[in-house]
């Protein structure tokens, strides 16, 4: 047995050679692929989330190791290829485009990439991670045992962001983070890191998760208290300041000398009064509780501290406003009281009219659930600006009035309302986007119409704004719809089945599903009584009750007056038509008759598709041969020339140019076609629908090679490159069309240029097939 730090891989056959298993492995966004030379007649594939486990009969020999991400082992799987070999196929967790495959470096003997299965290439290790531009002394590195015992530490505040570092949705409010911590962190106040790829501890604990529709956020740990997730979606000034609000206890306890300086101190503050009893003090009563609950929903919103004698007449047992020092308000704190509805109904009296929005004062707020008026106005509506205050006076203590700042008024989209065209009014039950919205669509914006409005609203008689994007005018039989609420909404049991989809623009699962259902639709052509159609949940509202929320994309059956019905097979045509044959009427009488005639005109049509597609490939590699040949007997007496003072980039000219030759900076216009030296072609701006490639030259925008070549030649030029590996792609190659340490040769042109610096455009690059830079 073989043994490295835990993590093993274990040969245990009777007579085993003393050689490591052949182990290779690859990877794409969302699988890890592994290749292992183990003869098995039978085998046993064991996988837990965390680790790897193939069992190989008769010999006995086994492949046991830990893996360094999280895997989904229902949807794993290992086979013999047939070549002696056991191929395993291991979804991924979390999908993301680079790591390693086990937890430590060099820990399975003998283990190698393969390059062939690489089919994304390392994006995010790419560009500079936020954190590695921040000492660790600011924003300290931490595994969750470090985050807990610093977090337990007395008069001691700790934020922390527990993280992936491949989720590149969450980069900015990294960088904000980071920002915040040079200003902010000193000993008691301790900004932290936590890699959940090192301690996988953290990933349960703290929910960590790469999703782009969970929000991006940090921790906030005080000694005593548990931690409270900050949703971070805000800029540096807002983050810096929403963490400052959390720097104190959640309630911390005060004399009555101290509430009077507290009070001085803060324009808006809240004060609780509970006093103890005999047997136990006021921290362990039932009120208690209720006010502390209370005063972490206030958090962000304004400071609550508790005290136990009364302060400007607050009763005992009670919850009190004080703004400017002076008591405004006092709620009943019991037993049995709902802290939500306390700390709503205070910060409903606390926030001033027509307050000015922030994205801090919405994470202070959003946790409340208090009916908030959006007013989009503008420097020039005086006029309504006191209307609306007058309208504020009106409901305070019922609801909060919120102005909404231009830079801000995309949020007019969450309305319905037509973003930008001010002035303009909505409520929402709250900032969570779960809460409905109502928008004012009338154009007198005089008191009485928006006080009845406010009215409707309040006494549920209202009708909620629903998102909708417009509806398809286009659709033909046969293709997929683009179903949207207003559509969807006006249905009636009357209507054709609906076959629907619903997805996220960015869902990668969307865009398999999506090519089955286009297939699905394409065979119902010339069937009447089902329509497949597909629904973006970010342009569109959810009715979350008849469609349950999912993060990934859902396929619904909706028909008659029942509820939506959800398909919960493999997203295959076979298994669809399965689901619907059993369920729509027109589905099982038209299947003989035009369904499958229909298929089998599709399945015709793909065949001479790919016979003539064949055939034009068949054609392009003899010309490709017939170039190539003709290309080599011409280098053959072209002259050398090395433009490199270490020799690895050298040229050999084919068509004399004329003019001058690009400067440094000068936007370069060139067709190329690259390939290895066995004559394999891995790319070509002159392929059908490609088109000349431009970039400044010297800039670093291309390979080496490239930049010295090309400020060497002139206008018309037509040239062979042969770029060695150290000009070209590295050491590492550009996977899975370039190998690694791989000389390369391009057949350049230069088309034309001109003396002004740019940004890259045009066409494809060299290498993109392998997603590489030059």
């Amino acid at each position: 047995m073989m043994a490295i730090r835990g993590v093993a891989l274990m040969l245990l056959a009777a007579a085993v050679a003393a050689k490591p298993l052949s182990v290779r492995w690859g990877q794409d966004n969302e699988r890890l692929f592994l290749t292992i030379g183990m003869d098995c007649k039978e085998s046993t594939f064991n996988p837990m989330a965390t680790s790897f486990l193939l069992r190989c009969r008769p010999t006995g020999t086994y492949v046991n190791f830990n893996l360094r991400e999280d895997i989904v082992p229902e949807k794993s799987s290992c086979k013999t290829n047939g070549r002696g070999e056991q191929e395993c196929i291991l979804l991924k967790a979390v999908p993301h485009t680079f790591d390693r495959l086990t937890a430590k470096i060099g820990e399975i003997p003998g283990l190698k990439q393969d390059w062939g299965h690489f089919k994304e290439e390392d994006e995010g290790a790419a560009a500079e991670h936020p954190y590695a531009k921040t000492s660790d002394k600011v924003v300290r590195p931490m595994n969750r045992e470090a985050l807990e015992k610093a977090a337990a530490e007395e008069n001691t505040v700790v934020f922390a962001d527990v993280y992936y570092p491949w989720c590149t949705h969450c980069t900015r409010q990294m960088e904000d983070f980071a920002a915040a911590a040079s200003v902010m962190a000193s000993d008691k106040l301790i900004f932290a890191k936590v890699d959940a790829r090192e301690d996988r501890s953290a990933i349960g604990k703290y929910n960590v998760t790469c999703k782009a529709e969970v929000p991006c956020g940090v921790w906030a740990f005080r000694a005593g208290e548990g931690g409270v997730f900050i949703d971070a979606k805000m800029n540096k000034d807002d983050m810096m300041a929403y963490l400052q609000s959390n720097l104190d206890p959640t309630l911390q306890a005060m004399d009555e000398k101290e509430v009077v300086e507290f009070l001085a101190k803060h324009e808006t503050a809240a004060v609780v009064v509970i006093k103890g009893s005999f047997l136990a003090g006021p921290k362990q009563t039932k009120s208690y509780k209720v006010a502390k609950k209370a005063a972490e929903f206030l958090r962000g919103t304004m400071r609550v501290v508790m005290t136990e004698k009364s302060v400007q007449g607050a009763p005992v047992k009670s919850l009190s406003l004080f703004v400017n020092g002076t008591l405004k308000i006092s709620l009943p704190v019991s037993d049995k009281e709902n802290a939500t509805k306390l700390a709503a109904t205070l910060a409903a009296h606390a926030v001033p009219p027509l307050d000015t929005y922030t994205w801090s004062k919405r994470a202070g707020l959003a946790k409340l659930g208090v009916p908030i008026m959006h007013v989009f106005l503008g420097e020039e509506h005086a006029a309504e600006r006191e209307t609306f205050l007058a309208l504020a006076e009106k409901f305070a203590g019922r609801l909060i009035s919120i102005l909404i700042p231009r830079a801000d008024t995309y949020m007019m989209k969450e309305f319905t309302l037509p973003e930008g065209k001010l002035p303009a009014f909505g409520i929402a039950q709250g900032f969570d986007p779960k809460h409905d919205r109502f928008a004012y669509k009338g154009g007198d914006f005089s008191l009485e119409p928006l006080t009845a409005f406010v009215d409707s609203v309040m006494n549920g008689t209202a009708k909620a704004s629903r998102k909708s994007a417009s509806a398809q005018a286009d659709w033909t039989r046969g293709n997929v719809k683009a179903e949207v609420w207003d559509t969807l909404s006006a249905r009636t049991p009357e209507d054709e089945a609906l076959l629907l989809i619903l997805y996220k623009p960015w869902d990668e699962s969307y865009k398999k599903d999506h090519v089955v259902l286009e297939r699905v639709a394409q065979a119902f052509s010339n069937l009447e009584g089902i329509v497949v159609a597909h629904y973006d949940m970010n342009k569109n509202y959810v009715n979350q009750t008849a469609f349950p929320a999912s993060p990934d994309s859902q396929i619904f059956l909706v028909q008659g007056d029942a509820p939506p019905e959800q398909f919960k097979g493999s997203v295959s045509q076979k298994e669809i038509f399965k689901f619907l044959a059993k369920r729509v009427a027109a589905v099982k009488k038209g299947w003989e008759e035009k369904v499958k005639p229909r298929l089998k005109q599709i399945k015709d049509a793909e065949a001479v598709r790919k016979k003539a597609e064949e055939a034009e490939k068949a054609a392009a590699a003899v010309k490709a041969e017939s170039e190539r040949v003709e290309l080599e007997k011409k280098l053959k007496s072209a002259e050398k020339k090395s433009l490199s003072a270490d020799g690895k980039t050298v040229k050999q000219v084919l068509v004399e140019g004329s003019g001058d030759s690009p400067k440094q900076g000068d936007q370069v216009e060139a067709h190329y076609t690259g390939t290895l030296l066995d004559g394999t072609k891995f790319d070509s701006s002159r392929d059908p629908g490609r088109s000349p490639f431009k970039f400044a030259a010297g800039e670093g925008q291309v390979i080496q090679c490239w930049d010295i070549a090309f400020m060497s030649m002139k206008r018309g030029e037509r040239a062979v490159l042969t770029c060695e590996h150290e000009h070209a792609y590295g050491a590492r190659g550009s996977p899975p069309t370039i190998p690694p340490a791989a000389t390369l040769r391009f057949d350049v042109e230069l088309i034309d240029f001109e003396p002004k610096a740019g940004k890259l455009s045009g066409g494809q690059h060299p290498g993109e097939a392998g997603k590489a830079e030059l």
